[in-house]
């Protein structure tokens, strides 16, 4: 439970374990609580990959994510989605 004087709480109330800290930071930092959640949508991501056969378009469509989405987290996942793809494709 996280208690606070003001009336909203914000990034700076946090522990830095948790990804607080002062709203100039911008981002959290490596080795907070993001990086298990990027790790386990990873994991999620590249079964949902290969269930569609690397097909980015239908993956898009059936999990209801907009392309330009799911593109941009494939890159940022450093995910090479060509592995997916049958030879005759």
């Amino acid at each position: 439970m996280i208690l606070c004087d003001e009336d909203v709480l914000t990034r700076r109330h946090l522990p830095h374990s948790v990804g607080g800290g002062t709203e100039e930071e911008g981002q959290v930092q490596p080795g907070t609580v993001c990086e298990p959640l990027d790790e386990n949508f990873k994991k999620w991501l590249l079964a949902a990959i290969e269930n569609c056969d690397g097909n980015l378009s239908t993956l898009a469509k059936t999990y209801g994510i907009s392309r330009s989405t799911l593109y941009r987290k494939v890159r940022r996942l450093e995910i090479d989605v060509s592995q997916f793809r049958s030879k005759g494709a």
